[in-house]
């Protein structure tokens, strides 16, 4: 009897993400730095693989600044 060859899939080993919901950041913002939190982790939809945040900045001026994020563009504040 012969024997019927497996299936093999492949699989993308665990990511653990650097930042989690919650954190505070800071990140290029045209000619600054900005600091933000964390508001969602979007996975790893941008190009090649890059992860996303969505990052929430506070502004005193004018309503708050929502904004999607590469991890690589990321520092912890």
């Amino acid at each position: 009897m012969a024997s019927r060859p497996q299936s093999r899939t492949r699989t993308r080993p665990a990511t653990s993400a650097r930042f989690r919901v919650g954190d505070c950041v800071t990140f290029r913002f045209g000619v600054g730095l900005v600091k933000g939190t964390i508001i969602e982790d979007r996975g790893e939809i941008g190009v090649e693989g890059v992860r996303l945040f969505t990052v929430r900045v506070r502004r005193t001026d004018s309503e708050d600044l929502i904004t999607e994020v590469a991890a690589d563009q990321l520092r912890a504040a």
